[in-house]
């Protein structure tokens, strides 16, 4: 299969077909498949998808988020098609989406910008350790943030919580 695009300026309606495929070529963890039977009791919780290609950020981030916010359901995907799938299959009820830009089929921007045309209330950040240029272009139109990689505990939590009382105050 022919790699996609990974990253630069994103067009999500030219960008659709390709991140269709990726969904159904990528194969979907089993936390993935079945995100309740790990989590209970997801209406009382706020919902977070952390979308990562490596387990270790997928581990940091969500022990982060849970040393402070011990209420959190956290699913993760570990690229952009099964993060998508993910978000399409809770109907676009989560909290925050927490999505690295350079992952290895579906990149972070086209995944997150095809979620804001069809779920436009969920709060989206992204973070990479490399040139950010693309992402700033779309900071308050697809981004609530972004994070520079490495991020520190005390970064990623001010940013989460900010993201927290954003779409509370909205909604």
């Amino acid at each position: 299969m022919e790699r996609k695009r990974r990253i630069g300026k994103a067009n999500p309606k030219e960008n659709k077909r390709s991140v269709e495929e990726g969904i159904e070529s990528s194969p979907v963890p089993a936390r993935e498949e079945s995100p309740d039977a790990n989590i209970p009791d997801l209406q009382a919780k706020k919902r977070i998808l952390v979308v990562d290609n490596e387990e270790l950020m997928l581990e940091m981030i969500s022990d982060i988020i849970e040393s402070e916010h011990k209420q959190c359901g956290i699913l993760t995907a570990k690229d952009g098609g099964p993060g998508l799938q993910s978000v399409r299959k809770e109907g676009g009820r989560l909290d925050l989406i927490i999505c690295r830009s350079r992952l290895p089929k579906v990149d972070g921007i086209t995944m997150s910008e095809i979620v804001k045309e069809e779920y436009p209330d969920i709060p989206i950040v992204i973070y990479s350790g490399w040139d950010m240029s693309a992402e700033k272009k779309l900071l308050g139109k697809v981004f609530f943030d972004l994070l520079y990689a490495p991020f520190s505990a005390d970064e990623l939590l001010l940013v989460v919580n900010a993201a927290f009382r954003s779409k509370e105050k909205k909604g």
